[in-house]
């Protein structure tokens, strides 16, 4: 049954653009070159890592420092405002 299962799985990997890393033993991960060049990474470019539950999220420090600067003026905003209508956050995309 694995048989059948292995190709559907590794067709849905491929449509996400999941790529399998493996950590060193100094905890060191590579960012595969298709990704680095896709995203136009290089040796210079600053990432942050955040854990999200059980994930690891990487982003660029510029767009980390971006959407903390957002969500604080948002909970800024939120404390002067005594409402509880909900409201769009930026970057969220209607269903």
């Amino acid at each position: 049954m694995q048989d059948a299962v292995t190709p559907m799985y590794n067709s849905a990997m491929t449509d996400l653009n999941v790529h399998e890393i493996k950590m060193t033993d100094q905890g060191r991960i590579v960012v595969p070159q298709k990704l680095r060049r896709d995203l136009d990474l290089d040796a210079s470019t600053r990432l942050v890592m955040y854990r999200d539950g059980d994930r690891l999220i990487l982003e660029r420090k510029g767009d980390a420092r971006q959407r903390l600067s957002t969500l604080a003026n948002l909970l800024v905003n939120d404390t002067n405002e005594s409402t509880d209508e909900p409201r769009d956050l930026p970057g969220e995309v209607e269903p």
